[in-house]
């Protein structure tokens, strides 16, 4: 009787409400069990446990944004690094070119 009229306060029929339930269960089943499975979730909780994280909304919003920060770091690093290769490739490029020419000269 209270689980009726839970469901009709919120406008939802009971098989609705059984429906949402389960699906709610497999999606917190699924990243349990890919947590645990997975080697970096599971490095990531041991992380958050030990700096004893408080699910509050500001501590949320300050990870999300020291998250955000830590992949525009990486993500700087990624580009520095492909800017290196790009220099070394534009320097290589006559030497190559001057290979490939020789190369094809002497086969014909």
């Amino acid at each position: 009787m209270e689980e009726s009229l839970a469901n009709l306060s919120v406008g939802i029929s009971p098989g609705e409400a059984l429906s949402r339930n389960n699906a709610l269960a497999n999606k917190i089943t699924g990243v349990l069990s890919a947590s645990f499975a997975n080697a970096d979730i599971r490095d990531v909780i041991e992380i958050l446990d030990r700096r004893e994280f408080r699910n509050t909304p500001e501590t949320r919003r300050q990870f999300r944004l020291g998250v955000q920060k830590e992949v525009i770091d990486c993500n700087g690093e990624v580009i520095t690094a492909f800017g290196e290769v790009a220099e070394v490739g534009h320097d290589l490029a006559p030497c190559i070119a001057n290979v490939l020419m020789h190369g094809l000269l002497s086969s014909n």
